[in-house]
Parts: C-alpha cells; structure tokens; sequence
C-alpha cells in the first residue's frame, strides 16, 4: 500500500477532478463545438490529444467555439431533425408547427446552456475557494465520491429518454387541442421529444447540486471564521453561487413560459399543462429561492 495522501495533496486531488467534471448536456455542447472547431479550426483542434479540451472551465480560453454558438447548431439540427422527418412523411410543416418546432429547438439548446452555466458555477466555486478550505481528509473523500456518482452519464440519458417523450407527448396533445389539429404529425412530435430530454436534464442536475447539496455540506468541516462564521469566505461565495443558480434558472423558466404561452400550449382552456408546469418546474425553483435566502 502507498503512502496516505496529505490533507494538501487530497485539495489538489479534488481541485483536479473539479476540472475534468462535465455532466450530459455539457458534453452534447462541447462535442458540437469540437466538431465545429475540427471544420472551422483544424490546427486548433489538432494541438489537443483529446476530442475535447480537459478542462471544461477554461476552454473558452484556448479559442474554443463559445458555448452559445455550440448551442445554435444544435437548436439548428433538433430543428431540422424534425422537418427532415416530417418531409420524409410526405406531411410539410405548416405555419404553426413551425413556429411550435422553431420554438421548441431553441428551448431545448437553452436547456443546455443554462445547465452548462450551472454546472460550471458550481465546480469553479468550489474548485477556486472552497476546497482549500475543508478540513478533513475523510470529508474530501466524501465529497468526491459524491462528485463521481452524481455525474455518471448513464442514470441521466435514462431519465431524459424515459420522461422527455412524455413531456413532449403532453406538450404536443395541448397543442393539438388548442390548435384542433386533426391527425398525429410526426415531425413536431420528435423536435418536441428531443427538447424534452434536454429540459428533463436541467431539473435532473437542479435538485443535486443546487438543493441537496447544502444539505451535505453541514457534514464537511470548513475553515471559518471563528467569531463570525456567517461572515466567512466560503459561506459568503456559496451564497452568491445559489443566488446565481437561482436566476439563471429563473431566466430559463420564464422563457419557458411565455414560450409555453406564444406557441399556445398554455392557454385558458387546457390548464392541465399549467398545473404539471408549475408543480415540476416553479415549485422547484421557488424552493431554490428560499434554500438560498437561508444560506
């Protein structure tokens, strides 16, 4: 057996894990702006021995394609995904599909980059200062072995195919009541499911990070201050952190909203969709709220 790590050498262990980390949505954006880069930039994609950059934190540093470009493509390729499909049924898209296809391919890249934005908030904070400041070895240990399982690959690819063709489903069957569509129209339905699953992806990495996760901390010993530990480092940056969360998310949902209400899936007449809307998405939110104001 080797030499236990020092309590310094298991902050370094954990700061370069926090690097590496990168959940589902982040590797759809950052494989789209790999192959972006390798078709705009080859030489730049050469220099890497890997598809993409090791450290996700700071690839917009070494002329990687922005994640908001990444993200245009892929709203772009769910968009034609769909009318692709649609064409091959012999069924072209009419001017409310796509507005309804249009809207729902742009929500679904933003799915992604609100999760990206998230994600990186959270490991940069606590990479840069809160993991110099915990104190027990044990506690590292702990939290990296939370880190590993929380962003396994598999258990989220099987909660987004398993409940975004449902979102999707719901959403379509609204509109077809509100539009009084006659027929199941296949084109629309795929854009919708596959927007689904990037939106099911933004709650599915909420609640961990930005909801349980205060909960976890109140078992890891950090460096505070000893009269006044509200008023510490690390209290005071983890606040900011789900403050920030809290109104990127918040900016997301509201443009859910209106989404929702322009394409004419939430309306007067069919409330079902404004009561499942709530409970899945506000509720979750204003508890995100209220965990910060506590903080």
């Amino acid at each position: 057996m080797g030499t236990p790590l020092t309590l310094d050498a298991k902050r370094e262990e954990l700061k370069s894990d926090l690097e590496k980390y990168r959940s589902l949505p982040e590797y759809i954006l950052d494989g789209a702006g790999s192959v972006i880069q390798r078709l705009v930039k080859p030489n730049e994609a050469q220099k890497r021995t890997t598809f993409l950059p090791p450290n996700a934190s700071s690839q917009d540093e070494q002329s990687f394609p922005s994640f908001w470009l990444n993200g245009i493509v892929i709203a772009l390729i769910t968009f034609l995904i769909g009318g692709v499909i649609a064409a091959l049924s012999n069924r072209s898209l009419n001017v409310e599909e796509l507005k309804l296809t249009s809207w729902s391919a742009v929500t679904g890249a933003l799915a992604l980059i609100a999760n990206k934005i998230n994600i990186r908030a959270f490991l940069n904070t606590f990479r840069r200062s809160c993991a110099d400041k915990m104190l027990r070895i044990e506690d590292i240990d702990d939290l990296s072995k939370w880190l590993r399982g929380k962003f396994s690959l598999l258990p989220p690819l099987i909660w987004g195919l398993l409940l975004g063709p449902i979102l999707g489903w719901i959403l379509y069957l609204n509109w077809q009541a509100n539009h009084q569509a006659v027929g199941f129209h296949i084109g629309p339905f795929i854009t919708l499911a596959l927007s689904g699953i990037q939106a099911v992806w933004v709650g599915y990495y909420l609640i961990p990070f930005y909801l349980t996760f205060p909960t976890l901390l109140n078992r890891y010993q950090f460096d505070l201050y000893t009269l006044d530990p509200s008023s510490s480092e690390v209290v005071g940056r983890l606040s900011r952190l789900l403050s920030y969360a809290f109104y990127v998310t918040m900016a997301f949902i509201v443009q859910l909203t209106f989404g929702l209400a322009y394409v004419d899936v939430l309306t007067a007449e069919t409330p079902a969709p404004a009561v499942i809307f709530s409970v899945l998405v506000w509720a979750p939110t204003i508890i995100l709220f209220i965990a910060g104001q506590k903080k």
